[in-house]
C-alpha cells in the first residue's frame, strides 16, 4: 500500500506542476480552483485514505474477479492497476444516487471503488460487463488525471452533449481529450460491446466499426485521458 502511495504521489506532483503552468492556467479558465483543489486533495493521498477507510467500513466490497480482469485487460491493457479496484454491488451511496436521479439502477465511480446498486451478472460481451468498462473508465481517469474527474464528470452529466459522443464518424482525427468524461466512458463501452464483440451484434457492425476506435483506445491505454 505505501509503495502505491508514494508511486501515485510522483505521479501526481508530475501532474500538478503541467496543470499550473500559465498556458495551462489559461487554457482552464473558471475551472482552474476546482481542479488546483482536486490537485491539492490528490497530493494530501486523500483518496488513498478514503479507499483505505473504505475497505474496513464496506466490508462487502470485493476485488474484481479473474474474469473482469481478462476482459478489462482487453480494452485497458496495463493502464490501470486492476489489483486495487474495489466492487460494491450493495452500495448505499449508489442506491441514493439512483433515487435522487429516479432511475432503477446505478453505478458511482469514487477513487478506485466502483458502487453498484445490485449485483452484477457478468459474463463476456454482457451488458453488465459492458457497464463495468464504463466504469473502470472513470477509475482511468482518476488513476491518470487525478480525482479533478469527479467534477468533471459530474458537469458531463448535466451538460447538452451528456453521454452522447456522436455518431462513431465523429471520433475519427479526435483524440479522447476532446470528449467529456461520461462520453469518454460510452465511446470505450461501445468499442468493447460492438467492435470487441462485434458478432452478437450483426446489425451493429457497420456502424461501429474498429478504425473509428483506434486513436481512442490507443489514448485510453497511454493514460492521455
Amino acid at each position: 500500500m505505501l509503495s502505491t502511495v508514494l508511486r501515485r504521489t510522483y505521479l501526481k506532483w508530475q501532474r500538478l506542476r503541467q496543470q499550473c503552468t500559465i498556458a495551462a492556467l489559461q487554457e482552464q479558465r473558471s475551472t482552474w480552483l476546482l481542479t488546483f483543489t482536486a490537485q491539492f486533495v490528490d497530493l494530501l493521498a486523500l483518496p488513498e485514505i478514503v479507499d483505505l477507510l473504505a475497505r474496513w467500513v464496506k466490508f462487502n466490497t470485493r476485488p474484481l474477479s479473474p474474469l473482469e480482469m481478462a476482459e478489462a485487460r482487453k480494452v485497458f491493457g496495463n493502464s490501470i492497476p486492476l489489483e486495487h479496484i474495489r466492487i460494491d454491488e450493495f452500495s448505499l451511496l449508489a442506491w441514493m444516487g439512483a433515487w435522487l436521479q429516479n432511475a432503477p439502477q446505478m453505478g458511482v465511480t469514487i477513487f478506485y471503488t466502483i458502487n453498484f446498486t445490485r449485483r452484477l451478472k457478468i459474463e463476456a460481451a454482457s451488458g453488465d460487463m459492458g457497464w463495468l468498462i464504463h466504469e473502470l473508465v472513470h477509475i482511468a481517469q482518476m488513476h491518470h488525471v487525478g480525482s479533478r474527474y469527479i467534477w468533471e464528470a459530474l458537469h458531463a452529466q448535466n451538460s447538452a452533449e451528456g453521454y452522447d459522443y456522436g455518431n462513431p464518424r465523429n471520433l475519427l482525427y479526435k483524440n479522447l481529450a476532446a470528449f467529456n468524461r461520461e462520453q469518454q466512458g460510452d465511446i470505450v463501452r461501445h468499442y468493447y460491446d460492438y467492435v470487441l464483440y462485434g458478432e452478437a451484434y450483426p446489425l451493429f457492425k457497420q456502424y461501429y466499426q474498429a478504425h473509428y476506435y483506434d486513436e481512442q483506445i490507443s489514448d485510453l491505454q497511454k493514460g492521455k485521458l
